[in-house]
């Protein structure tokens, strides 16, 4: 009754045939294609942003929301799809995080979230013309407090949960910046090595930034346009291509690696008995209090910020 159109109306159709009331709005879908490890090897693949008007475009990527076991008239049984979107500005290139309903990875059937944080991992460590990261906000659900379990989280994050996805991003991070190994350059690192006498020598130490994306060039006279292609043929694929398994815990320390980012927090479930921290009819502040003191422990960096109805984000 109530999703009968009376209490709860229709808005919006995914048909454009005359029969459907023409006062209703039209989907128009933002394509969410599997990344393949093709796409390595095909540079002129379809472009991945989506332009949706002069001013802004999208790249979405599809994460995993839960398990259907049933089926029924909207899904069918098995994983629900959900959508993480990288918002751009066309002109400045500034980009933002916002993501649509998501499980953990590591409770996910279909893992998809790792793909999303290689490619943020990348946006994170580039550098925009004017000083500023080309992604320094991520907007996530965190729909649960510490006390829910993972049997009764139905395809959305608690604090725990979020994180480890947060650790996940923070060792891509790190992953990029670091530099590559090679025996010589392991010994390196600890600023020198020894002669046949035993004295130490100095090692100059030779090291580059790696990035999913091409980095801005500091010479001005230089486009800092990067093309839809090359996303398309380096982060994207990369998200997909060698190893697909969540990163191992690397040895440099994850301490300040996401320093400077924004952690948006949304989507926030009301309880279902009384309960501490209950704001407006929610768990928010509760939420929140509980993801700042678990990456203040870590040491990440991330500044947490809860979202409010009505709340203004812009400078």
């Amino acid at each position: 009754m109530i999703f009968s159109d009376r209490i709860w109306p229709n808005l919006a159709s995914w048909s454009s045939e005359s029969t459907v009331p023409d006062y209703l709005y039209l989907y128009d879908p933002i394509p969410t294609p599997k990344p393949t490890k093709d796409v390595v090897s095909e540079p002129d693949t379809k472009p991945r942003y989506h332009k949706v008007n002069t001013v802004v475009s999208v790249l979405a990527m599809p994460i995993s929301h839960g398990q259907c076991r049933t089926g029924h008239a909207h899904a069918a049984a098995g994983t629900y799809t959900s959508t993480a979107f990288f918002i751009r500005h066309n002109t400045t290139e500034k980009q933002f995080l916002f993501f649509g309903d998501v499980e953990p990875d590591s409770l996910a059937t279909s893992p998809l979230t790792k793909d999303v944080w290689r490619v943020a991992a990348s946006l994170i460590n580039s550098t925009l013309p004017d000083g500023q990261r080309q992604l320094d906000s991520i907007f996530i659900e965190c729909s649960w407090p510490s006390s829910r379990s993972d049997n009764e989280l139905f395809g959305h994050l608690n604090p725990q949960h979020l994180l480890q996805e947060m650790k996940t991003l923070a060792r891509y991070v790190r992953k990029i910046r670091a530099p590559t190994s090679s025996p010589l350059e392991s010994t390196a690192t600890t600023g020198s090595t020894t002669n046949a006498d035993t004295n130490p020598v100095e090692v100059p130490k030779k090291r580059r930034r790696l990035t999913l994306f091409k980095r801005h060039s500091r010479d001005k006279s230089v486009s800092s346009k990067m093309s839809d292609a090359s996303i398309s043929s380096t982060a994207i694929g990369l998200a997909s291509s060698g190893n697909s398994s969540t990163p191992a815990p690397i040895q440099e320390e994850l301490r300040a690696a996401l320093k400077g980012v924004k952690l948006y927090l949304t989507h926030f479930k009301a309880p279902m008995q009384p309960s501490q921290g209950v704001k407006n009819g929610r768990l928010t502040q509760r939420i929140a209090d509980e993801v700042k003191e678990l990456v203040f422990k870590e040491g990440l960096g991330l500044e947490v910020i809860a979202m409010e109805q009505g709340m203004r984000i812009c400078k």
